[in-house]
């Protein structure tokens, strides 16, 4: 982890800042509206998006529970799945990408700070989630010699 900042900046700061914005306050000359503005913007944090991206709430919103469906699909419940297709494996996995994907545009789409966060923290941690799934789940499928999902179940019988 990187070394914080030493306590003292956190003071001397604000302390080197305000004679600027004093000298600029004070000044009525034009040029000085632009040290005003990058003043302002050093210390200010940005609240909310441009614009809301309705499109991308609503295509993320349908989104993630077809994906969610779809990666179901191929998945073993009883004797046999709904679809049993040759490379079930890779389909699960490109579905849950796809559910990173819905999820992210969820939290892009709306005018909000939090929501934005909380997109990009989900692709932190899925990443962090669903490599070493990727890798078990291709381990399975090695040792079992197939992609199909049925085969794997029934290579690990016994």
């Amino acid at each position: 982890m990187a070394d914080s900042a030493p306590l003292w900046a956190a003071a001397a700061l604000p302390l080197l800042l305000a004679p600027a914005g004093l000298a600029v306050a004070c000044a009525d000359s034009r040029s000085a509206a632009p040290v005003r503005a990058v003043l302002r913007l050093l210390v200010q944090q940005p609240r909310r998006t441009r614009a809301a991206d309705t499109l991308a709430t609503r295509t993320g919103t349908v989104l993630l529970p077809l994906a969610a469906l779809l990666a179901a699909a191929v998945v073993p419940l009883g004797a046999t799945p709904v679809s049993d297709l040759g490379d079930g494996v890779v389909w699960f996995n490109a579905m849950e990408a796809l559910a990173w994907a819905a999820v992210w545009l969820t939290g892009w789409g709306p005018n909000s700070t939090l929501s934005l966060v909380g997109g990009y923290r989900f692709l932190a941690q899925g990443l962090a989630y669903e490599i070493p799934h990727m890798l078990a789940l291709t381990t399975a499928a090695l040792g079992a010699g197939s992609l199909r999902v049925t085969e794997i179940a029934d290579a690990q019988r016994g």
